[in-house]
């Protein structure tokens, strides 16, 4: 399974870049799951009051599983944090081809980062395993391309990142460390 984080910071655009990349790969054939990190201190929604799942967490259950044939929807609370790892080990048992994972600025894999403006470059000192860039501002395009070694993209030409992203998913050269 591929590892690839999109990472910006907030209003970067990393839905929309996570959006655009499933579509792509879906319509190709490739199974494609995310991650995304929910940076706010809100609670997550939670089920309706009243539905059957909603009751067994009531009553004390720290996780809940509504299940049909083919579909799922889990619901888990627990006492110490979750990791970016415990994540991915649940998809694991998944045969997936890739995985997105949308944010957790400070993890190790691969990345996309996301730049709106000058004030944005100095994550790229900050984060490891960058393997390119996607710019709001035309004018870091070359500031970047001229500064870094990665592939650099304006996000207005987002099919070219597409399948900069797609030949490197077919040609399986996609290197995680």
């Amino acid at each position: 399974m591929i590892k690839h984080q999109i990472v910006g910071y907030s209003n970067s655009g990393k839905t929309t870049v996570a959006a655009n990349l499933i579509r792509m790969l879906t319509k190709t054939g490739y199974s494609c799951a995310t991650i995304k990190h929910h940076g706010d201190h809100t609670p997550l929604s939670k089920e309706p009051a009243g539905k059957d799942t909603a009751q067994h967490r009531q009553a004390g259950a720290c996780g809940t599983l509504a299940a049909s044939d083919r579909e799922m929807v889990l619901t888990l609370q627990h006492n110490r944090a979750f990791s970016l790892n415990d994540f991915i080990n649940f998809y694991n048992v998944l045969s997936l081809d890739v995985l997105l994972i949308e944010g957790y600025k400070k993890e190790k894999y691969p990345k996309t980062i996301l730049l709106r403006t000058e004030n944005d470059l100095s994550l790229l000192k900050k984060a490891v395993n960058i393997k390119c860039v996607l710019c709001r501002d035309k004018s870091l395009v070359n500031f970047v391309s001229e500064n870094y070694t990665f592939p650099v993209f304006y996000m207005e030409d987002m099919e070219d990142y597409l399948k900069w992203f797609l030949k490197r998913v077919e040609k399986g050269d996609y290197d995680e460390s």
